[in-house]
């Protein structure tokens, strides 16, 4: 039970120091985007912040487009073998097929 307990702690303390670092970085794009919005300008706010949150939303975006493929494929796959599960294949056709 001490285990577990050990295991809890570091498992939560652990994510709440992820989450606080996350929080600590990202406070300072919030930031950039507070003066720009009070000053109303873009004067503040450096170029390679607007590029690479391009960038990353391009790359999160491919990646979800990827997944999301991959899923449809991956239910075609499942409905032919719903379709095809209880088929026996003809004894010839079986023959002529090479297994390696």
């Amino acid at each position: 039970m001490h285990t577990l307990w050990i295991l809890l702690g570091f498992n939560v303390g652990l994510f709440s120091v992820i989450v606080l670092v996350m929080l600590l970085l990202s406070w300072g794009e919030l930031l950039i985007h507070w003066l720009v919005i009070q000053t109303m300008s873009v004067e503040f706010r450096p170029f390679s912040l607007s590029f690479f949150l391009l960038l990353n939303a391009a790359i999160w975006f491919a990646y979800g487009a990827s997944q999301c493929a991959g899923f449809r494929v991956r239910r075609g796959v499942d409905g032919v073998y719903m379709v095809y599960r209880s088929k026996k294949p003809p004894s010839a056709v079986a023959m002529s097929v090479p297994l390696c």
